[in-house]
């Protein structure tokens, strides 16, 4: 009966990190799709086609809006540009077409 539980905890343990690595291998594809998506419908004329932050240490973070513009600094930076205030308040947004 011991033998028996331990093959049934070890087929559960193999059956545990098969979907675990599924999923961890799975998230990076679905999250490229996504960009592909949101980047496919857009054009300059659209205004804001996308928006990625990159977080890097010390706060420094990448934002690309569209095609076009890229802003590299802190959160502060984003807050205060243009392009982000155009998104936030409506004027652009993300082209999911």
């Amino acid at each position: 009966m011991h033998r028996r539980q331990q093959f049934l905890f070890l087929l559960l343990l193999i059956a545990t990190i098969t979907i675990v690595s599924a999923a961890m291998s799975a998230t990076p594809i679905l999250f490229a799709l996504a960009i592909d998506r949101l980047a496919a419908g857009g054009s300059p004329e659209t205004g804001v086609t996308l928006v990625l932050a990159l977080i890097a240490p010390d706060n420094l973070v990448l934002h690309i809006f569209g095609p076009s513009s890229v802003l590299f600094g802190t959160h502060a930076d984003l807050l205060k540009s243009p392009e982000y205030s155009a998104f936030v308040s409506g004027v652009a947004g993300l082209d999911t077409a």
